[in-house]
């Protein structure tokens, strides 16, 4: 679990249609661009995470704590099928 100051990782941050990314995979969240000072280098120690055990990864805010472990807020990583 990472924990950070924004409820979801998303696509176009920081424009006028940023999109929040809930349940997803190593290799969807690999196919996106995040640039090395923002959520990149979090996305990948996630994904590495999740490949490296197959268990899931989440990224979301210290108030939502008990809501990213049931997965029901922030961005959840699971394993590829």
């Amino acid at each position: 679990m990472i924990l950070t100051d924004v409820a979801n990782v998303e696509t176009g941050f920081g424009t006028d249609d940023p999109q929040p990314i809930g349940h997803t995979t190593p290799a969807a969240m690999r196919a996106l661009s995040f640039p090395p000072g923002s959520m990149g280098p979090k996305i990948e120690a996630a994904c590495r995470f999740v490949e490296a055990t197959r268990k899931p990864a989440m990224i979301g805010r210290l108030d939502d704590v008990v809501d990213l472990l049931r997965g029901t807020r922030g961005t959840v990583i699971k394993p590829d099928a």
